[in-house]
């Protein structure tokens, strides 16, 4: 039996924000709405699946299996809650909206269901990301 290795990633409210880059994997409907994200996750597997060696440098025609969204003081909820659309549309499995402002996490599951949590101390999903938690004990401080 292996043994089931457990990581934990904590957010630091005191980073700065990281620089955003668009990720050409999802087509934008609405050109005023990038899809770009704070952090994705994929299955190793899928990342050279079917792509020419001249695309894998460029772009990756796949999309992650989780899609973190952190909401900045100056993002709308509706934009954000648009551009994690996109990712559900083209299959993402787990969406994570974090609202540090208002103070909560959204969960977008891929059987369409929405769990709303009210700062909740930590995010883990084991059928996406098995031994994964999202520490964020020291994400919703200074509030």
């Amino acid at each position: 039996m292996t043994e089931r290795r457990s990581t934990v990633l904590r957010i630091d409210p005191q980073l700065p924000q990281p620089r955003r880059q668009p990720l050409p994997l999802v087509p934008a409907r609405d050109r005023h709405i990038a899809a770009t994200l704070n952090l994705g996750h994929l299955d190793r597997s899928q990342t050279n699946a079917g792509t020419h060696p001249a695309q894998r440098e460029v772009f990756a025609p796949i999309c992650p299996d989780l899609a973190l969204e952190l909401l900045s003081p100056s993002d709308m909820l509706s934009i954000a809650q648009a551009k994690l659309r996109q990712y559900i549309d083209n299959s993402c499995q787990l969406r994570w909206l974090l609202d540090r402002k208002g103070g909560i996490a959204e969960i977008y599951r891929a059987d369409s269901s929405v769990e709303v949590l009210t700062q909740p101390r930590s995010l883990s999903d084991e059928s996406v990301l098995p031994g994964f938690t999202l520490d964020l004990s020291d994400f919703w401080t200074e509030l």
